[in-house]
């Protein structure tokens, strides 16, 4: 189970459709599907923080649960850890808890973060955080995974297919 995390509109759902047409079992972001959902039915983007963390959490461990069998690689578009760290982030849960629940889960080890990269970071309807935004989610998140003992691959800047070769580069190496 591979983890792409990072700032917003660092270029992680690009990737994940690329290696979905490669084959590749992928798993979209779930606060994005909840954000467009909202959008569909007339309401405010987002729940409030707590409902929107718990929400995330919860349809992130049921995504997992689907694919706990699957044999070969998967890749979450955030996923389950990025949903205990918002949980966190709202005081719904303590590091220490996140931690307990996060041993019902394995993940690969290395996980590939991807910096801000200003020159492709684009809102759009379901990404309302700003530039400065996304710097502040890369630095948390770096931060939350190393709390977490996990190895970060940052994913360098480059062309689609480039980006492609260095995950497909550390999947060899693990």
């Amino acid at each position: 189970m591979c983890i792409l995390t990072g700032g917003p509109g660092s270029g992680k759902t690009t990737l994940l459709s690329e290696l979905a047409t490669l084959g590749y079992q992928c798993v979209p972001e779930t606060a994005r599907a909840i954000i467009k959902l909202r959008h569909k039915k007339g309401l405010s983007p987002r729940p409030e923080p707590l409902d929107f963390a718990q929400q995330i959490l919860d349809e992130d461990m049921v995504q997992y649960e689907r694919l706990r069998d699957h044999v070969g690689p998967i890749f979450f578009d955030r996923g389950l850890v990025d949903g205990l760290a918002m949980c966190k982030g709202a005081g719904l849960l303590t590091q220490v808890e996140c931690a307990k629940r996060l041993q019902n889960y394995a993940f690969n080890k290395s996980v590939f973060i991807f910096p801000t990269w200003p020159e492709i970071y684009r809102q759009d309807n379901e990404r309302d955080q700003s530039l400065d935004d996304s710097r502040r989610v890369y630095a948390e998140l770096s931060e939350w995974y190393l709390s977490l003992d996990f190895e970060l691959e940052v994913v360098p800047e480059g062309s689609v297919s480039e980006r492609v070769a260095f995950v497909q580069s550390v999947l060899v190496r693990e």
